[in-house]
Protein backbone atom coordinates (compact mmCIF):
# COMPACT_ATOMS: atom_id res chain seq x y z
CA UNK A 1 0.00 0.00 0.00
CA UNK A 2 1.52 3.33 -0.68
CA UNK A 3 1.58 5.30 2.10
CA UNK A 4 0.18 9.53 2.18
CA UNK A 5 -0.90 12.05 4.32
CA UNK A 6 -3.94 12.50 4.51
CA UNK A 7 -5.87 15.88 5.77
CA UNK A 8 -9.36 15.24 7.23
CA UNK A 9 -12.30 17.14 9.25
CA UNK A 10 -12.65 16.65 13.01
CA UNK A 11 -15.96 16.26 13.83
CA UNK A 12 -16.74 17.36 18.08
CA UNK A 13 -18.18 14.55 20.31
CA UNK A 14 -21.29 15.28 19.83
CA UNK A 15 -21.59 14.78 15.80
CA UNK A 16 -19.31 11.76 16.24
CA UNK A 17 -21.96 10.75 19.29
CA UNK A 18 -24.54 10.96 16.37
CA UNK A 19 -23.22 9.22 13.55
CA UNK A 20 -22.15 6.35 15.86
CA UNK A 21 -25.67 5.76 16.94
CA UNK A 22 -26.72 5.94 13.35
CA UNK A 23 -23.84 3.43 12.57
CA UNK A 24 -24.26 1.09 15.55
CA UNK A 25 -27.96 1.00 16.31
CA UNK A 26 -28.49 -2.07 14.37
CA UNK A 27 -25.42 -3.99 15.72
CA UNK A 28 -23.80 -4.93 12.97
CA UNK A 29 -19.59 -4.19 12.99
CA UNK A 30 -18.78 -1.96 10.29
CA UNK A 31 -15.39 -0.81 8.47
CA UNK A 32 -14.59 1.78 6.92
CA UNK A 33 -11.03 0.55 4.87
CA UNK A 34 -11.59 -0.04 1.40
CA UNK A 35 -10.73 -3.66 -0.05
CA UNK A 36 -7.32 -3.79 -1.71
CA UNK A 37 -4.04 -4.05 -0.15
CA UNK A 38 -4.88 -4.02 3.12
CA UNK A 39 -7.71 -6.78 2.73
CA UNK A 40 -6.18 -9.42 4.96
CA UNK A 41 -7.01 -6.89 8.25
CA UNK A 42 -8.78 -4.25 7.36
CA UNK A 43 -10.69 -3.98 10.95
CA UNK A 44 -7.29 -3.99 12.77
CA UNK A 45 -6.55 -0.93 10.09
CA UNK A 46 -9.43 0.81 10.65
CA UNK A 47 -8.66 3.54 13.73
CA UNK A 48 -9.82 6.61 12.27
CA UNK A 49 -12.67 8.30 13.39
CA UNK A 50 -15.65 8.99 11.17
CA UNK A 51 -14.50 12.04 9.11
CA UNK A 52 -14.62 13.64 5.67
CA UNK A 53 -11.37 13.49 3.90
CA UNK A 54 -10.26 17.19 2.40
CA UNK A 55 -7.30 16.15 0.66
CA UNK A 56 -4.36 13.72 0.21
CA UNK A 57 -0.80 13.53 -1.31
CA UNK A 58 2.11 11.53 -1.41
CA UNK A 59 4.17 10.87 1.75
CA UNK A 60 7.05 12.16 -0.04
CA UNK A 61 5.44 15.91 0.09
CA UNK A 62 5.37 15.78 3.55
CA UNK A 63 7.41 18.61 4.86
CA UNK A 64 5.96 20.74 1.92
CA UNK A 65 2.47 20.14 2.59
CA UNK A 66 2.67 20.88 6.31
CA UNK A 67 4.52 24.00 5.63
CA UNK A 68 1.30 25.14 3.31
CA UNK A 69 -1.23 23.77 5.72
CA UNK A 70 0.34 25.59 8.95
CA UNK A 71 -0.59 29.19 6.78
CA UNK A 72 -4.09 28.32 6.21
CA UNK A 73 -6.68 29.10 8.38
CA UNK A 74 -9.73 27.27 9.27
CA UNK A 75 -12.39 27.80 11.34
CA UNK A 76 -15.38 25.64 12.42
CA UNK A 77 -18.24 25.13 10.05
CA UNK A 78 -21.68 23.68 10.14
CA UNK A 79 -22.96 20.49 7.70
CA UNK A 80 -25.51 18.88 7.41
CA UNK A 81 -26.44 15.22 6.31
CA UNK A 82 -28.53 15.42 2.77
CA UNK A 83 -28.46 11.67 2.22
CA UNK A 84 -27.54 8.15 2.39
CA UNK A 85 -25.91 6.24 -0.40
CA UNK A 86 -24.85 3.05 -1.90
CA UNK A 87 -22.09 2.92 -4.47
CA UNK A 88 -19.75 0.03 -5.80
CA UNK A 89 -16.13 -0.16 -4.54
CA UNK A 90 -12.75 -1.73 -5.00
CA UNK A 91 -12.74 -5.39 -5.03
CA UNK A 92 -16.77 -5.94 -6.23
CA UNK A 93 -17.27 -3.98 -2.83
CA UNK A 94 -20.13 -2.13 -1.82
CA UNK A 95 -19.59 1.65 0.08
CA UNK A 96 -22.23 2.93 2.43
CA UNK A 97 -21.69 6.73 3.23
CA UNK A 98 -24.05 10.06 4.30
CA UNK A 99 -23.82 12.97 1.93
CA UNK A 100 -23.40 16.24 3.02
CA UNK A 101 -25.57 19.31 1.80
CA UNK A 102 -24.51 21.31 -0.86
CA UNK A 103 -22.25 22.82 1.33
CA UNK A 104 -20.12 26.10 0.16
CA UNK A 105 -17.82 26.66 2.97
CA UNK A 106 -16.53 22.64 2.77
CA UNK A 107 -16.25 23.60 -1.09
CA UNK A 108 -14.18 26.71 -0.37
CA UNK A 109 -11.98 25.09 2.37
CA UNK A 110 -10.91 22.62 -0.51
CA UNK A 111 -10.89 24.96 -2.85
CA UNK A 112 -8.19 26.96 -0.79
CA UNK A 113 -6.03 23.81 -0.30
CA UNK A 114 -6.46 22.55 -3.86
CA UNK A 115 -5.23 26.41 -4.90
CA UNK A 116 -1.72 25.40 -3.31
CA UNK A 117 -1.24 21.61 -3.46
CA UNK A 118 -3.40 20.39 -6.04
CA UNK A 119 -4.34 16.82 -5.69
CA UNK A 120 -6.19 16.08 -8.68
CA UNK A 121 -8.32 13.30 -7.21
CA UNK A 122 -9.67 16.05 -4.73
CA UNK A 123 -10.50 18.58 -7.48
CA UNK A 124 -13.29 21.13 -6.33
CA UNK A 125 -14.79 20.58 -9.60
CA UNK A 126 -15.19 17.02 -9.39
CA UNK A 127 -15.16 15.51 -5.55
CA UNK A 128 -17.45 14.51 -3.97
CA UNK A 129 -17.78 15.11 0.02
CA UNK A 130 -18.81 11.64 1.92
CA UNK A 131 -18.68 10.35 5.10
CA UNK A 132 -17.51 6.73 4.71
CA UNK A 133 -19.39 4.55 7.07
CA UNK A 134 -19.08 1.15 5.87
CA UNK A 135 -17.46 -1.16 3.09
CA UNK A 136 -18.28 -4.12 2.61
CA UNK A 137 -18.91 -7.01 -0.20
CA UNK A 138 -22.32 -7.94 0.95
CA UNK A 139 -24.80 -5.75 -0.34
CA UNK A 140 -27.09 -7.23 2.27
CA UNK A 141 -25.39 -6.25 5.43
Amino acid sequence: MNKRLTLITIFNEQTLDKIRNLVYKYGVKTCKVPFGATESNREQNDGLPFHFTISAWGEKDENKVIGILNNIEFKPINIFIDNLEIVRGQENSYVLYLLPQNDNELKNILQAIYKQLPSEKYNPSTFKFHITLDVDKSIEK
